[in-house]
């Protein structure tokens, strides 16, 4: 072995003020080779540890101790709070997937359209209801009491779909077009 020359690739050996030792005895000393156990000093002990080390990758793995039977997952119970907020959550998910994916663009003449339609229905069921009212102490036929509750039908239900289209506005899941946040 050639000892180290000062060069520019390899600055001269200098010593450490703390440990007293010169960077060339550091580098022996990191590169020195390390004790080995006496065991695989030996080869026959060597190979002895080699194969053994080579059943153990091979063997079976151990199986886990077994936990207690309220430990598992099928044993364990949640309350039925927990349970109906979790269903809450699910139904909250595939709603928002599902209304994302079917309703596009909602813009707010839309919006407003509804609620112009939810008036004239709510209109109209009034002026059928007070109709009723002028028939002059004569019973009211089968077929005008159809088409009353036919207009009020159609009235809840509009409102009903104002309702539900509010609720998915708040929850998110309907975006009405130039309107920022909830």
């Amino acid at each position: 072995m050639t000892a180290l020359t000062p060069t520019r690739f390899a600055p001269a050996a200098s010593v450490d003020v703390t440990s007293g030792m010169s960077s060339a005895d550091a580098d022996q000393e990191l590169h020195r080779p390390r004790p080995v156990s006496p065991k695989l000093r030996d080869p026959k002990a060597w190979m002895e540890h080699r194969e053994a080390a080579a059943r153990k990758m091979t063997e079976e793995p151990k199986p886990a101790p077994r936990q207690r039977q309220e430990d598992t997952p099928a044993r364990r119970k949640i309350s039925m709070a927990q349970y109906l907020r979790e269903l809450d959550t699910v139904r909250q998910k595939h709603n928002q997937r599902e209304v994302k994916n079917s309703v596009l663009d909602v813009s707010s003449r839309e919006v407003e359209g509804i609620m112009q339609l939810s008036a004239k229905l709510r209109g109209r069921y009034l002026a059928k209801l007070l109709d009723q009212a002028t028939t002059g102490g004569q019973p009211v036929s089968e077929a005008s009491i159809r088409e009353l509750a036919r207009w009020r039908e159609m009235y809840e239900e509009v409102e009903k779909g104002i309702e539900v289209l509010r609720e998915a506005m708040e929850d998110g899941d309907v975006a009405v077009q130039g309107v920022i946040g909830r």
